[in-house]
């Protein structure tokens, strides 16, 4: 109906032909070809003429004489795609001289798969369909999201003659769209650093900018401030009237300089380290920059002392697991099993689902009993095993870095249970989004800022995060709004963080029917790791060499530069701390 009636608009111009196309992103089977469009190959392929700062450097092309409305259509495509090259200008020749001052193709930058390419039809009104499952799409602040599998984005555009009797598209809706190997060339991962409410740890938050302008966007995007779902857990130092004047990377030495606005020299010191620390973290996990100064109107305002802020609360963890029922510690280097517990204390509860407090030394670790019913609190210095929580199927545990537990029905009432290790004092947390649904795990981020959710909801696996907010003394006191970002899975078998915003993912996808290992991001697209046959488990610290995964045969494994060597046997359940 849209498409009919934009047509007969379109018609009401006077002594002007009228085509009118649709562009539509679907997650379907391709349409039949039919005459018009190409149907066959990549039409986003343009010839690669150059390489600069680690990118692809494009050369897009304009219009032909005398092109066709479907070639006008392909060639804009094409330029669009890889308009990041030349600012657009291309691509801008394709539109109408009112049509090129309007549309802002970096709104949303739609991605699809490598191993897809267009297929085309025409309606019978005449509209052109260009269809292409999608990946997921970045916004003009850079944020991604996550397309589902039942998703269908639809970019609508008219084309008319101009004065020379070309043809010219003429209704066109903002953005663009290209392949995930062209966008990871085009674009760069980009966290953004934030400070906590408490302690001294910044959160990430994951950007996706174009690799020319890096510097600018990330300097402009912490001056902006935090995306809407993780405001409330982090902090923004930057007062609003104080603008970003200009950023760059000095050549002599790669440092970046960030210049604000004169009204900055009035900021606390302590502030303007807060901000340096931000910055250098920033330009550092994006490999543009390892030190910051902070100018305002040019005049240095950074200063050499640093506030120690870090980014990742788990440098290293001991490792344990269950032998015989009993807790034992595992050296991977030595092949080494060390009992940490009695097994005439543990032993007949038949633990699983065992993870640990932070710390370099084993000091407490949690375990539901054999039933899931029961929640346990392991005191390694005393040998003791105390019971904390009774229920009917309790979600297994995790333990942040200010000593919480954090477990509840896995039937969800609409909340969660977090339990002080050493006080036992229990705190409710309402999930209401949550409530009527089968929550499968909880894990919370190293820094205590986020919470990740796997829950089944109408036999499909969803997974969440959300904001965590705590008082000064770090109890819990409320999630914020869950932002889903990934919706691909059918089930998810176990979860660990292994860095900042990426967590392994033991499960399969709705096109797989056997577990695989996934890396999945809060903030970007996910992806597959080779997998041993028959996993059941896992754990992890730092990084994806940190993985340690369990088969069905009570074997471990860990990850090691692309390859699964094994280094125990007989240990089931195997955890870090988290």
């Amino acid at each position: 109906m849209n498409a009919i009636k934009r047509q007969h608009n379109s018609r009401q111009q006077s002594g002007k032909k009228i085509l009118l196309g649709s562009i539509v992103l679907a997650l379907s089977l391709p349409l039949s070809a039919c005459s018009g469009l190409p149907t066959n190959g990549d039409v986003q392929v343009v010839e690669r003429v150059a390489q600069r700062e680690g990118g692809v450097v494009l050369d897009p092309k304009g219009p032909a004489k005398g092109a066709t409305a479907e070639q006008v259509i392909a060639g804009f495509l094409r330029a669009a795609s890889v308009g990041l090259t030349d600012n657009f200008q291309a691509a801008r020749q394709f539109l109408t001289a009112d049509m090129a001052r309007k549309w802002d193709p970096l709104s949303a930058v739609r991605i699809y798969p490598d191993t897809q390419s267009y297929s085309s039809s025409q309606t019978p009104a005449g509209a052109y369909r260009v269809s292409v499952p999608t990946i997921g799409s970045v916004d003009a602040d850079g944020i991604y999201t996550p397309a589902s599998k039942e998703s269908q984005l639809t970019n609508e555009f008219s084309l008319i003659r101009n004065p020379d009797g070309e043809w010219r598209i003429a209704v066109l809706d903002d953005g663009m769209m290209m392949s995930r190997a062209l966008f990871n060339s085009l674009y760069i991962e980009a966290p953004l650093y934030f400070p906590s409410h408490i302690g001294k740890d910044l959160v990430a938050d994951v950007r996706w900018y174009p690799r020319q302008g890096l510097v600018s966007s990330i300097a402009r995007g912490i001056a902006k401030g935090p995306a809407k779902w993780i405001s409330p857990a982090v902090r923004v130092v930057m007062p609003p009237d104080v603008l970003v004047s200009g950023s760059q990377v000095r050549s002599s030495d790669s440092v970046a300089v960030v210049d604000l606005s004169a009204n900055a020299t009035a900021l606390p010191q302590e502030t303007i380290m807060i901000l340096q620390a931000q910055y250098r973290h920033s330009f550092s996990a994006a490999g543009v920059a390892q030190d910051v100064i902070i100018t305002a109107s040019g005049v240095q305002i950074s200063g050499e002392s640093q506030i120690d802020l870090q980014t990742y609360a788990l440098q290293d963890s001991p490792l344990v697991g269950i032998q015989d029922g009993s807790v034992v510690r595992i050296s991977r280097n030595k092949q080494q099993i060390l009992p940490v517990m009695p097994s005439e204390i543990i032993k007949s509860l038949g633990l699983r689902d065992l993870t640990l407090a932070y710390g370099e030394s084993l000091s407490f670790g949690s375990a539901l009993d054999d039933s899931g019913s029961t929640l346990y609190r392991l005191d390694f210095f005393q040998k003791t095993v105390q019971s904390l929580l009774k229920g009917t199927q309790l979600i297994a545990p995790s333990i942040d870095k200010f000593g919480w537990i954090w477990s509840g029905e896995q039937q969800s009432r609409g909340d969660l249970l977090a339990i002080e290790v050493k006080s036992g004092a229990t705190v409710q947390v309402k999930v209401p989004e949550l409530a009527g649904v089968k929550v499968k795990f909880v894990k919370i981020s190293r820094e205590g800022a986020r919470a990740v959710i796997a829950y089944e909801r109408d036999g499909a696996i969803m997974l969440a995060a959300a904001a965590l907010t705590r008082s000064s003394s770090g109890q819990p006191q409320a999630l914020g709004q869950l932002l889903h970002f990934d919706q691909w899975l059918a089930d998810v078998a176990d979860l660990a963080w292994i860095d900042e915003t990426n967590l392994a993912v033991l499960g399969h996808s709705t096109a797989q029917s056997t577990d695989a290992l996934l890396l999945v991001q809060i903030g970007g697209p996910s992806e597959t790791l080779n997998v041993l046959n028959d996993p059941v488990g896992l754990t992890a610290g730092h990084g994806k060499n940190s993985i340690v995964l369990a088969d069905k045969s009570d074997v471990l494994y860990e990850y090691d530069s692309g390859a699964w060597r094994r280094f125990t046997a007989g240990v089931k359940d195997p955890a870090m701390a988290g």
